[in-house]
């Protein structure tokens, strides 16, 4: 590994830290990892700084991807939230069903094995 690659790693590493974990990343480091070797093929090697002014702060750049990414968006949460939660009422509700109608066969097999038959002579 050269010294550029380092400062790609670095960089990269300045990147995934802004972004906390809050999202999955892998894929947009990998396409940026390539893009930064690709650019950087011809020059020599470079400093940090040199590839910070050259593709700007790894803060920003780790800020735009959050803002693109959907799975972040607010109204995308909300929605899935509001649809779990749809889910799980409805199946509680089944559920409750499902109980009711066990209960209600119970009973009847109960008032069937309780009938008594009464012979007179």
């Amino acid at each position: 590994m050269n010294k550029t690659d380092e400062v790609i790693e670095l960089y990269l590493q300045e990147i995934r830290n802004a972004i906390h974990n809050i999202v999955p990343c892998e894929t947009f480091i990998e396409g940026l990892r390539q893009e930064l070797q690709d650019a950087l093929k011809s020059s020599g090697d470079c400093t940090l700084e040199e590839l910070i002014s050259q593709f700007g702060n790894p803060e920003t750049l780790a800020k735009e991807f959050l803002e693109e990414t959907e799975e972040f968006q607010p109204k995308k949460i909300a929605k899935s939230k509001k649809k779990r939660n749809i889910i799980i009422v409805a199946l509680v509700v089944l559920l409750i069903a499902s109980l009711g109608y066990l209960y209600v066969i119970h009973n009847q097999n109960q008032t069937k094995a309780t009938d008594v038959i009464i012979i007179e002579e």
